[in-house]
């Protein structure tokens, strides 16, 4: 039904992710430590940034929801930046590993 419903979400979720995989460039080349730290940085960034809507009480979500849904998105962020950080610095992973 979402699709059909709305047709344009699709795009939309497209664009967010270019969005963010461009914030996370933007991080990776500015950062100057290793892959680990950058990792963490990325994570920690994304973790910020995706849940700083959290930071306010929301009216609609009752306490146990709202930080029910705080933590998953904290995770859920923190990793979604880890691997994007590991997917962009392969190669170097590779050679800090090996």
């Amino acid at each position: 039904n979402v699709v059909r419903n709305t047709p344009w979400l699709f795009l939309f979720q497209a664009f967010r992710a270019l969005v963010w995989a461009g914030i996370g460039c933007v991080i990776i080349r500015m950062h100057k430590g290793g892959v680990f730290e950058t990792g963490f940085a990325v994570g920690l960034a994304f973790s910020i940034l995706m849940s700083a809507m959290m930071l306010l009480p929301n009216p609609l979500m009752p306490p146990d929801v709202y930080r029910a849904h705080a933590i998953e998105l904290v995770s859920s962020n923190f990793v979604f930046g880890i691997l994007l950080t590991a997917l962009l610095m392969w190669r170097t992973l590779n050679r800090e590993i090996i």
